[in-house]
């Protein structure tokens, strides 16, 4: 499990792509049924900045797939 800062650092350099979809969609659901505006506005951009590093960084160019995992600080990835 990742240690992660409050404003989304990641400590340990670990990131889990699909973990991050996941967890972008449920907090867009989260805050619609809610219903609180600015919370929905807030939690668009944090998922919109976690999705695009799934885009970027998690997405096999040569396959199509999206990997597991990656290691940032050993700047490795798992399919």
């Amino acid at each position: 499990m990742p240690y992660v800062l409050k404003d989304g650092t990641c400590l340990d350099g670990e990131v889990n792509f699909g973990h991050d979809s996941e967890c972008s969609y449920l907090m867009m659901q989260a805050a619609e049924f809610l219903g609180d505006k600015e919370l929905y506005q807030k939690i668009e951009s944090i998922v919109s900045r976690m999705m695009e590093q799934v885009y970027q960084e998690g997405l096999d160019p040569v396959r199509g797939g999206m990997y597991y995992l990656a290691d940032k600080k050993q700047e490795t990835k798992q399919e």
